[in-house]
């Protein structure tokens, strides 16, 4: 072989391999692009469903809570409706409430019939309303709105008595 044609096929193969190289090093940067992107919707639409679903699944837990010989009371306001639950008995009874204020959602747990102020609850989570529909004998359904707009229900069974006022 001659010289020049050995330089020719050298220049070839590094050539090759150089365009192999970039074609390896683009298609990983485009992957990792693509990646970031899906991660970021992924990530978005779970803080998204964190908004709504949170206070939902706590809300559910706080009915579920009050045991079949308690008495929980719901109460219809305007813009909301709020619920509370005694615990104790004899000497010290607790009442704890779960409303709206201020478009958030609150808990007060204090001595039954002390009259503290609702705004010493404690906030739970941003929320603008909660709405307890019956819908049969012991089955109700939680509605809740974000501030967004969004907004998620779902049914729960209760044991306890129930009560409604106005």
């Amino acid at each position: 072989m001659k010289r020049g044609e050995k330089d020719g096929r050298h220049l070839m193969d590094i050539l090759l391999v150089l365009t192999l190289f970039c074609m390896f090093t683009i298609s990983a940067m485009l992957l990792t692009m693509f990646g970031a992107q899906a991660y970021q919707k992924i990530v978005a639409r779970s803080q998204e469903e964190f908004k709504v679903k949170t206070p939902l699944a706590y809300v559910a837990a706080k009915l579920r809570s009050a045991y079949p010989y308690q008495t929980l009371r719901i109460e219809r306001g305007g813009e909301s409706d709020s619920f509370s639950f005694t615990e104790g008995s004899g000497i010290l009874v607790f009442e704890t409430k779960i409303y709206i204020l201020d478009g958030k959602l609150m808990e007060l747990t204090a001595v039954a019939g002390a009259g503290i102020d609702p705004a010493n609850g404690q906030t739970i989570v941003e929320l603008d309303e909660l709405r307890l529909e019956k819908l049969s004998d012991g089955l109700y359904s939680i509605s809740v709105r974000t501030a967004d707009g969004e907004t998620e229900s779902m049914a729960v069974y209760l044991r306890s008595r129930i009560e409604e006022g106005s």
